[in-house]
């Protein structure tokens, strides 16, 4: 909702500072009683209203037009005119229902506010509010495109660009920040229980002002994406860097550390600089890392295991909430859960993948069970020094639960019958209400223990026996010392020295003495070999102390003498004071492992350079090469980098800058600095020089990392697929040759705008200063366009359109189409002579040869534009054009082709010679009903959404067969990305199988010159059906599309008369387009396999059809106008192959009748078509009647 408020026409500053009148305020000091009535009412005009007025606008958004959203909106805005001072006397509305009720019309009138309405059926009376809401429309556009925000930010759009105006024309004192601008906002304590540090100062996205708040403004959070409004909110960029500030300050060194202390360890630099966002998973946990290395070395110790969990959940904060098994330290929980009716994976097993992994084998191995293999839903992993007595009643009857243990513990579980075993150690335990329950201790490492856990059970408390050292003898074992009061001072955090204090006692039962042992730990870097990082190693200074060769811990009761004793962990956390003489090697975190942040690469060729030498014929399909590959091959892309290097500095595009040159330009707080980037791509060879292969560099800046964007000129029109194969067609009905030609580097050709020039400075990329090729300290300012800047296409497409209006050559000119801006008649004179179709910087001549060749004169010599040459589509020789293979034949027609592309997706998914259907998807896939979709992540979302990018391109260029197959894969990425995936492996099977089918644009000079073929499938599924329409320009097909309906339909003649109304409709759009070639079509055939729409078109119907009428009645004005309406039998039905699942059989028939199949077969002949059913015009009311034509087909 808008609104507007006139203020007086003074101007802003006298509003502000009107003088006080001194004096008696009733004395005429200016002789105004003297005046004549309308000498005073032209004083009077002159003094209030002495400039133009001002229109204050404001925007409120609502859910919906309802009255009082509508009362209340109304009241926002007047009651925020009130307390700017411009006293609202008068409401000036159209005249919607909801403007007009009672409850407003009474609230107005209550506020001593004039309601006014405009006149019924003059729609200017209200120009004023209607002008607004299209400037505000435009503003909010422009904020959202400079912002980079969503379209859910439409309000806040429209409402920051009236309190911008607002705040313009009332001289606010502070400026207001820009839309979509980071900020900093100051938050305040979280109130509670919690009282623990938080970040003071919080980023956000800046969206409006709002006047609920004083000062107040409304932002959205850059963490949660949640909205607030603030008072204290600074701009990022007025922020100040305090070493930028004080650089040439000197340093002052508090506490020096000595000399002969170690130098620390230098931080690990980056390897690249991260730019953007990026998501959290690109960031690996230390645990993480450790999780995978251990599972690949297979070390599944205890020692392991809890230095994985230490690292893992060592950190974390807070007591668990589970109170009912006693006082936990803390717990988590990996896997699934359940939780009422929710049911789901824990967001710690997404945290914690591959620590997950690592803890579901270290239980598979340590769970000791019955020879079955152990399963599990979900583990826990307590930290607790014992676990009161309880019953795990929640398991699904029948299952079993495993528990293993990282230090010695022992279970007491209860027993169950009199003849079950139970160790000598028997003794009772009482629950929470003190009932007693007998039972035994069983210790977690024995092979007899796995337990069905419905009993009751109890963790024991641990005992933390001394480690003592035995002697073995003769007589058994003797006891020789054991170590006791350990204490571990750690590591300080602030103190400049890495040392640890370790002590502990040792009784000597020999001499039956104590002593107290203090060891000093020191970290000590050592001299990594061959200049490789080595891991921090803690030694004990000075000599080695005595070699300890097993510690143990004896068990009571126990007189036997066992050779073979196994080493229990110590008590105390590692590393272990006692010198071990070897250790395996141990994974610990250092820096580089705290954070490993990976970019997201641009799609590329894996292992271009092996391709590449494998090559046999020439490269067909471009392969672009990753930054890793090509560093790593730089000599070989020297040559190409070279080439582009010098075409951009020779043409002007990047002029070098030096040292404090360049500084100074940087300086300017209107400058961005951006990065060069380079794209690195193999093509096929241009000429037989090139080889098999050509290697292409481009340098394009990162125009994503400009701040500056003319959101207004992005938009740069390109050449539709119906448009250039309608072209096609005209050309073969003219027997016109087809000529394509590159303008090389169109971009660095365009002069970039003044305001434009200086707002850029590029870095170079370091590889290029490891060629010698830049320097260091070296930028580039920018003298024509560059490639990568979002307005690099607009610029281009208007200097280009701009150059060849002014063509003249051959005594020909060029009219561009006005239609499609992309489409222009060669005329020489008022006589057709060819067609241009511009497509970016490709360009395709349709033309006679001598025509062709004197427009690419113009081109090289006028124009200035270096071009590839001029390449003829002749027998044999095709020629590229917006990806596809353009043929041509001695008869004069085209045929159009993508089996390259075919053969790319077939190498890129590893399709083998086996892998060929002779169907496009079998039925089973396609029309299944909706169940619930597998879970799937978000690389397979992405997987599904590239192979429906990739059936795409091919079904809206030349592939019109997979368009049914297509437009379902398509419905499913989002929703059954798995199900898309498989829709989308069988297309390709398909592909493989048919990979050289062609699409012939044959034109047929007794067909009608426009046709359009329309069906629909109706509810295959049970709720939408299925529509598709083929429009034909002398029996070629030229547009198609295949879709689900919107609308549901209610039965099979509603669904073909919906899809008829929409073959009308695009067939009416070409038609526009055949006008810009020279082909002024006023009327067409449609062609339907159903006889009820044909009725339904004529008038028929009842009561149960009248919601038909008024799509009949569409189709029924284009009859009056001269269309006419056929029946066309299901068989010869076109259109059906958009519609449904076809067998092989019905599929080549009706690729046969669209001219599209492999280069040897023939069409299917067309002799046998039935009768004809007619819909004509005879004025002056249409008539339906029958043409009986024999065995004509369906032209």
């Amino acid at each position: 909702m808008s609104a507007e408020e006139e203020c007086t026409g003074l101007d802003e500053d006298e509003i502000m500072r009107q003088p006080l009148v001194e004096g008696d305020p009733w004395e005429d000091v200016q002789g105004l009683a003297s005046l004549s009535d309308e000498a005073f009412d032209e004083e009077l005009s002159t003094m209030v209203f002495s400039g133009a007025n001002k229109v204050l606008r404001f925007v409120v958004p609502l859910k919906s037009r309802k009255g009082p959203q509508i009362l209340a909106g109304l009241q926002e805005v007047v009651t925020e005119c009130n307390r700017l001072g411009y006293p609202v006397k008068v409401a000036h509305t159209d005249r919607a229902k909801e403007l007009m009720s009672k409850a407003t019309m009474d609230w107005l009138q209550s506020k001593l506010i004039q309601p006014s309405f405009t006149q019924g059926d003059d729609p200017k009376s209200n120009g004023l509010a209607e002008r607004l809401v299209g400037w505000v429309k435009a503003r909010a556009r422009l904020h959202l495109a400079s912002s980079g925000l969503g379209v859910e930010q439409w309000p806040a759009a429209m409402a920051f660009a009236c309190a911008e105006h607002r705040h313009r024309i009332l001289q606010g004192e502070r400026s207001l920040p820009r839309f979509g601008q980071k900020v900093i906002f100051k938050s305040k304590h979280p109130t509670g229980k919690s009282k623990r540090p938080f970040i003071r100062w919080e980023h956000a996205v800046y969206l409006c002002p709002t006047p609920r708040t004083e000062g107040g403004h409304v932002l959205m959070r850059a963490a949660s994406g949640g909205y607030l409004v603030a008072k204290n909110v600074r701009c990022v960029e007025d922020l100040v860097d305090p070493e930028a500030e004080f650089e040439g300050e000197g340093t002052l060194q508090a506490d020096p550390v000595a000399a002969e202390l170690p130098e620390p360890a230098e931080a690990i630099s980056p390897s690249r600089r991260v730019t953007g966002k990026r998501s959290v998973k690109a960031v690996m946990l230390p645990a993480e890392t450790l999780a995978e290395d251990l599972l690949k070395r297979q070390s599944f110790a205890p020692d392991d295991c809890g230095q994985l969990l230490e690292l893992a959940f060592g950190s974390s904060v807070g007591v668990t909430r589970r109170q009912h098994r006693g006082q936990w330290e803390f717990s988590v929980i990996l896997g699934a859960y359940s939780h009422g009716g929710l049911r789901g994976i824990t967001r710690a097993s997404a945290v914690h993948a591959s620590v997950c992994r690592y803890l579901n084998e270290y239980l598979r191995r340590h769970a000791a069970g019955s020879g079955v293999e152990p399963c599990w839903t979900s583990l826990m992993v307590v930290v607790a020094d014992e676990v009161s007595m309880h019953r795990d009643v929640r398991n699904e009857p029948g299952s079993t639960n495993y528990a293993v243990q990282v230090s010695t513990r022992q279970m007491w579980l209860e027993q169950q019958t009199q003849e079950e075993q139970v160790p000598e150690e028997h003794r009772p335990c009482y629950d929470a209400k003190g009932r007693e329950f007998q039972g035994a201790p069983h210790t977690l490492l024995q092979e007899a223990f796995e337990r069905g856990f419905s009993r009751w059970q109890r963790v024991l408390e641990g005992r933390m026996r001394d480690p003592e050292l035995y002697l073995p003898t003769a007589d058994g074992r003797r006891l020789l010392a054991y170590v006791f009061e350990f204490s571990d001072d750690g590591y300080a955090d602030d103190s400049p020295l890495p040392d640890r204090m370790l002590m502990f006692s040792v009784r000597d039962t020999i001499r039956d003495v104590v002593e107290m042992v203090i060891l000093r730990v020191e970290l000590i870097h050592e001299p990594a070999p061959q200049e490789e990082v080595q891991e921090p190693v803690l030694e004990v200074p000075g000599p080695n102390p005595p070699e300890v060769m097993a510690v143990a811990v004896a068990h009571e009761g126990s007189g036997n003498v066992t050779q073979d004793l196994e080493a229990s962990r110590l008590p105390i956390p590692l590393p272990n004071p006692t010198h071990l003489k070897e250790a395996p090697e141990q994974v610990h975190p250092c820096l580089g492992d705290m954070a490993t942040v990976y970019k997201a690469e641009a799609t590329t060729t894996r292992d271009l350079e092996g391709i590449l030498a494998s090559l046999t014929e020439p490269l067909s399909v471009t392969h672009t090469a990753s930054q890793e590959e090509v560093r790593s091959n730089l000599e070989l892309w020297r040559p190409a980098i070279e080439k582009e290097l010098q075409s951009l500095k020779g043409q002007g595009v990047l002029v070098s800058h030096f040292g404090s040159e360049a500084r100074a330009m940087m300086a300017n707080p209107d400058t961005s600095v951006i990065s060069l980037k380079g794209v690195f791509t193999a093509k096929a060879p241009s000429g037989p020089g090139d080889g098999l292969f050509k290697r292409k560099c481009r340098l394009v800046g990162c125009g994503n990392q400009s701040t500056h964007v003319d959101a207004d000129s992005l938009y740069a029109a390109g050449a539709p697929s119906e448009l250039v194969r309608s072209a096609l067609v005209q050309a073969a009905r003219h027997r016109w040759s087809a000529y394509t030609t590159d303008i090389k580097s169109a971009f660095t050709q365009t002069p970039i705008p003044k305001h434009a020039a200086s707002r850029y400075l590029l870095r170079p990329p370091r590889w290029l200063v490891d060629l010698g090729l830049a320097q260091a300290d070296e930028y580039y300012s920018l003298g024509m366009v560059l490639y990568g800047f979002k307005e690099a296409p607009a610029w281009w497409s208007d200097h280009r359109d701009a150059r060849l209006l002014t063509a003249k050559f051959l005594g020909c000119h060029l009219e561009q189409g006005r239609s499609d801006p992309s489409i222009w008649k060669i005329m020489k004179g008022s006589t057709l002579q060819g067609y241009l179709v511009t497509y970016v910087d490709d360009f395709l001549i349709l033309s006679d040869r001598k025509t062709a060749e004197a427009l690419h004169q113009w081109l090289l010599d006028v124009a200035g534009w270096e071009t590839d040459g001029l390449s003829e589509a002749s027998p044999g020789h095709p020629v590229r054009l917006m990806g596809m293979q353009l043929h041509g034949y001695e008869d004069g027609h085209y045929s159009l082709d993508q089996e390259a592309y075919v053969d790319e997706l077939v190498r890129a998914y590893g399709l083998k010679e086996g892998d060929k259907s002779k169907i496009v998807c079998p039925k089973e896939l396609l029309m299944v009903d909706e169940v619930e979709a597998q879970p799937f992540d978000e690389a397979t979302t992405r997987a599904a959404q590239r192979i429906a990018g990739e059936c795409l391109w091919l079904a809206q260029r030349s592939r019109i067969d997979i368009c049914f197959a297509t437009t379902v894969l398509c419905s499913r990425v989002s929703k059954d990305p798995h199900g898309a995936l498989a829709i989308g492996r069988r297309i390709l099977h398909y592909l493989h199988f048919s990979k050289d089918f062609r699409l012939h644009l044959l034109p047929d000079e007794s067909a009608a010159p426009v046709r359009v073929f329309t069906d629909a499938s109706f509810s295959p599924q049970g709720h939408h059906s299925f529509g598709g329409h083929v429009v034909e320009v002398y029996g070629a097909p030229v547009l198609w599309k295949a879709s689900r309906q919107a609308l549901i339909a209610l039965s099979s003649s509603e669904s073909e008369l919906i899809q008829a109304v929409e073959g009308c409709m695009y067939t009416e759009s070409l038609m526009t387009v055949l006008g810009d070639l020279g082909l002024h079509c006023t009327t067409a055939e449609l062609h339907l396999d159903n006889t009820a729409p044909i009725s339904f078109i004529s008038g028929a119907g009842n009561q149960r059809t009248r919601h038909l009428k008024v799509r009949g009645h569409k189709v029924k004005q284009l009859v009056e106008a001269g269309w006419t309406v056929k029946h066309c039998p299901g068989q010869w039905q076109k259109a059906d192959l958009l519609t449904k699942v076809l067998p092989s059989a019905r599929l080549l028939f009706l690729c046969g009748l669209l001219h599209l199949g492999s280069e040897g077969a023939s069409p299917e002949e067309e002799s046998q078509m039935p009768s004809v059913r007619t819909v004509t015009s005879s004025p002056p009311t249409p008539a339906v009647h029958r043409v009986d034509e024999g065995r004509k087909n369906c032209q």
